[in-house]
């Protein structure tokens, strides 16, 4: 969605984001420029006495008046210039300006390629580039023996092919957000479920096959949910869901919603009762005969379904 409104129906988007000073320096009230704390040459913000500031929350002139990028290489100097500053002050000495103009710019950007630009202009790129990146890198590592147990590691990369040993898929993501453009299926009839979805915004239609056609049960609009029969059941999905319009969902992962339903009993049988009611509801606008969903084996670990409702009354639901 661009800030005029218009929207680019796309399944791939590349974003370039810079980095940002915390928001919390735009609540102290002083000098800032662009979210960041307006310093002079000698790193002390603009209009205070004895106030400093360094790295990314800090906009310091480099000795061209451009200024400077929030990068280590400047920072790490930034805190030495600072120190002696502070100490300056104490002492009654003159004051340290910040001079550094850089080392240059290098960015990797995989499979064995890199970008650098050296001090007066010099572009590098490809392999030479990359090999730059990884050198300084390992020049910059502390001690002798993780030098050398990080260049053993980084050589046996590049003759042999990345060997994967683990994959940590227990873990739990949380809630997240998901978007779909109208027309784009949610889930499938008959799909392996894993997540409980919540309606921010937008409509979905609920389709269920009956004999060889697809005929719609309901529509669902924001604060409604949908998913929780293959969730309490461990269950497939039931029905086909599908967005009318641009739509907004919050995804509840299994392991989560497993996790409530297991410990709070009254949050479990609010779906259940949904779950059920949905159900019978369901097999009566199909004009078919369906027997009640079986709740029991439901277990710590879910799936997902495609039954929906509001949510339940209950508190936290």
């Amino acid at each position: 969605m661009l800030s005029g409104g218009q929207r680019i129906a796309t399944r791939t988007l590349i974003s370039t984001v810079p980095s940002s000073p915390n928001p919390i320096v735009e609540q102290f009230g002083l000098a800032s420029v662009r979210g960041r704390l307006e310093c002079d040459a000698t790193l002390a913000v603009k209009g205070c006495e004895r106030v400093w500031a360094t790295g990314d929350c800090a906009q310091i002139p480099m000795p061209g008046g451009e200024p400077c990028p929030p990068t280590a290489q400047h920072a790490i100097r930034q805190a030495k210039v600072l120190a002696a500053n502070i100490v300056a002050d104490q002492s009654g000495a003159r004051r340290r300006t910040f001079a550094f103009k850089g080392l240059g710019k290098l960015g990797a950007l995989g499979h064995h390629r890199a970008v650098a630009e050296l001090p007066g202009g010099i572009t590098v790129e490809g392999v030479a580039a990359w090999l730059m990146w990884r050198g300084i890198y390992w020049v910059k590592l502390p001690g002798a023996g993780r030098k050398t147990r990080v260049a053993i590691s980084w050589l046996s990369d590049m003759m042999l092919a990345s060997h994967p040993v683990q994959l940590n898929l227990g873990g739990t993501r949380g809630a997240t957000q998901a978007h779909y453009e109208a027309g784009e299926i949610v889930f499938e009839e008959g799909d392996a479920g894993d997540s409980l979805l919540m309606i921010l915004s937008g409509q979905v239609e609920v389709i269920k096959r009956v004999g060889s056609e697809l005929q719609q049960i309901r529509t669902l609009g924001p604060g409604e949910y949908f998913g929780e029969m293959a969730l309490l059941g461990r269950q497939p999905r039931s029905a086909t869901t599908r967005a009318l319009s641009a739509l907004d969902l919050l995804v509840l992962p299994g392991s989560d919603f497993a996790a409530l339903t297991s410990s709070l009993g009254e949050f479990r049988g609010e779906f259940e009762q949904i779950a059920r009611s949905r159900a019978e509801s369901d097999a009566a606008r199909a004009g078919v005969e369906r027997a009640e969903p079986d709740l029991t084996r439901a277990a710590p670990r879910p799936a997902e379904s495609d039954a929906a409702h509001a949510a339940p009354d209950s508190p936290g639901a």
